[in-house]
């Protein structure tokens, strides 16, 4: 195509000649009057550099001319055009690139000229060209990069003074010599920050004692669990409760719209089970697993309706509001926090669908006919319904809305309802200057909150470990991330990377693979070292020790598997029963693996920066992929 024809480089089009008016006319575009950079010839004669070709053209399209000589208005010349009807002018392309320009970095500080066909050679050595920085990606200039890499970059790496350890140049001061960081040098002291105790220097050991009694260490906020990063002394933190009473309202008011609608608290679904993968041999496990996540969901949704129950009774306090002062805007905005509660809900088409009560003659959402209309606990119910107290035992009469209100002053079990929400607009601030003793409802509700957080991490921890377990001795572990994971070895700052557990029978030994990306022992800095680690296990009283196996590691070659690099060891009698730090307790492996520079600079194992390494252990004979079937 025209426009993919080879011409002058972007980053000379940025050049400007040295003779503006030295520039001939039969050298400037027709269109914009510049040099025509990259000139292309129309069909009726006119000459147009490219960036006007490529901004006032149509790839296809036909359109007139953007041109201004008299030939663009002939009417009998093939005045409309478009991209792909435009040839390259290469004569008049070959003169441009004769005339002398300045250097693009003129402004930068560059006095050189040269012709400019000659720029991007130039650029090549030309001091004043910026540069990024490989530790910051600051953009530097060529000629300032040593001195920037040596003395300004902020991820260059210094040593520490005091315990020699190499260190990035920004966390120096940070974390490395700051006593409240725990990566803080062993080695060094200062006062305390936040108490006036200057009557002696503190290491970081001692940093942490003095801290139990440090009467000025800084706190955190009690509503950090809802996002609020305020620290401050305790003290303080009394007057920060009453001037973020909105602040924390509304980082509540997030967050319950958040656990309400993540897809993580969705109970399973038939599709989502079907599609999951269950090892052999771990299905009663998985299902006893998915029965939790079940369980906790409905738990966590009857608090969800607790919290909603709570934003509803505050309507019904007109008359304790005029105790208490400043409570009206609170219960305004807990009455539009109820409303964007139960706009959470997805509502079915039923829902959606108008109705008229049969008693007031109101039109509303079918969905709200019980929920709040027919709700004598419901600011908004119908005054002409009529129901029991929902929340003690007395049957003797029904009560309408306004029969509740006064019922429910005296009600005991609507009491304990009102103690908690009241309890609960405490906790928010004092702004309310409740003056009863209240109990802790908010608290309550996070705590349960919480610990349906915790329950799920772990229960998706099992899950992920079920089904990413192998229970025939075989392992293909796909290493993702590969060149963020080789620098960090390179830096030391992560040396290792272990492969998720595996097992040669569901009740034998337990593995799993330990890499060094950057090489170990006798293969630092030149080869991949691969280790096997052997686990302990919940059945290792009834197995035979010492364990005596065959492990074959094979690095896959995405090209061809016949290349694939591959070597097999054997486990040396001394091979123990593991203890204590289970994943120390290397097995067998290769230092010397795979040559770095075979690895690293070859697409033939490395694609889409990740690679596949594949684990076979044969106990006693007896290998995993036989077992497997034959792998392509």
């Amino acid at each position: 195509p025209p426009m993919s024809t080879p011409g002058l480089s972007e980053k000379a089009s940025l050049a400007q000649p040295a003779d503006e008016k030295a520039v001939p006319p039969q050298l400037r575009c027709n269109s914009c009057s510049k040099p025509v950079f990259n000139a292309f010839q129309t069909p009726h004669g006119c000459r147009i550099c490219q960036s006007c070709v490529q901004a006032k053209l149509h790839p296809t399209e036909r359109r007139l001319c953007p041109g201004t000589t008299e030939a663009c208005k002939d009417e009998d010349e093939e005045i409309r055009i478009c991209q792909s009807s435009c040839v390259p002018d290469i004569a008049t392309r070959r003169e441009i690139s004769k005339l002398t320009v300045f250097c693009p970095n003129r402004d930068g500080g560059c006095k050189d000229q040269m012709k400019w066909r000659e720029v991007d050679t130039h650029l090549e050595k030309c001091e004043y060209e910026k540069v990024s920085c490989e530790l910051c990606r600051d953009s530097i200039l060529k000629k300032r990069l040593k001195s920037h890499l040596s003395d300004e970059c902020r991820q260059r790496r210094v040593t520490c003074g005091l315990c020699q350890q190499s260190v990035v140049h920004s966390e120096m001061e940070k974390s490395h010599r700051n006593l409240d960081s725990a990566t803080c040098c062993p080695r060094y002291t200062d006062y305390c920050p936040f108490c006036k105790d200057k009557s002696r220097k503190l290491n970081r050991k001692d940093f942490v004692e003095h801290l139990k009694t440090c009467p000025d260490k800084p706190n955190e906020c009690k509503y950090s669990h809802l996002g609020c990063e305020r620290k401050a002394r305790k003290s303080d933190l009394e007057k920060h409760y009453r001037d973020e009473v909105d602040h924390h309202l509304t980082l509540l008011d997030s967050k319950l719209r958040q656990v309400a609608s993540g897809p993580r608290f969705a109970p399973p679904t038939a599709a989502t089970a079907a599609a999951t993968v269950v090892p052999a041999g771990g299905t009663g496990e998985v299902e006893e697993v998915k029965r939790k996540v079940a369980d906790i969901h409905d738990h966590f949704k009857k608090l969800q309706v607790n919290v909603a129950n709570w934003a509803h009774t505050t309507l019904e306090f007109e008359q304790m509001a005029d105790k208490f002062g400043g409570i009206s805007q609170m219960r305004q905005f807990l009455k539009n926090l109820d409303e964007k509660i139960r706009q959470m809900e997805t509502p079915g088409v039923e829902e959606q669908r108008w109705v008229t009560c049969d008693l007031c003659k109101k039109e509303l959402l079918h969905s709200d006919m019980e929920s709040i209309h027919r709700n004598l606990d419901s600011a908004t119910c119908c005054p002409r319904y009529t129901d029991y107290c929902p929340f003690c035992k007395d049957k003797s009469r029904k009560l309408n809305r306004k029969d509740f209100v006064e019922h429910a002053k005296i009600c005991s079990k609507y009491t304990v309802t009102i103690s908690g929400l009241l309890q609960y607009l405490q906790d928010i601030g004092t702004r309310l200057r409740l003056t009863s003793n209240l109990s802790n409802a908010e608290g309550t509700v996070d705590a349960s909150s919480s610990m349906v957080q915790q329950k799920l991490n772990e229960i998706e921890f099992r899950l992920l470990n079920l089904e990413g377990t192998s229970y025939d001795g075989f392992l293909v572990w796909k290493v993702s991330n590969f060149t963020k994971r080789r620098r960090e070895a390179m830096d030391k700052r992560v040396t290792s990377i272990f492969s998720q557990p595996f097992l040669s029978r569901h009740q034998d030994f337990k593995f799993r693979v330990r890499l060094f990306l950057n090489g170990n022992k006798s293969g630092k800095g030149t080869h991949v070292s691969v280790y096997l680690v052997l686990m302990q296990h919940e059945f290792d009283d009834i197995q035979e020790w010492p364990l005596k196996a065959t492990v074959s590691f094979k690095m896959v070659n995405l090209r061809n598997r016949a290349d694939d690099v591959a070597k097999t060891v054997r486990f040396d009698s001394g091979n123990q029963r593991p203890s204590g730090r289970e994943d120390l307790s290397v097995c067998c492996g290769e230092a010397k693996f795979m040559s770095i520079s075979q690895f690293k600079n070859s697409d033939r194992f490395v694609k889409n920066d990740s690679f596949y390494l594949e684990v076979d252990v044969a106990v006693d004979g007896e290998s995993g992929q036989g077992r497997r079937g034959r792998r392509k």
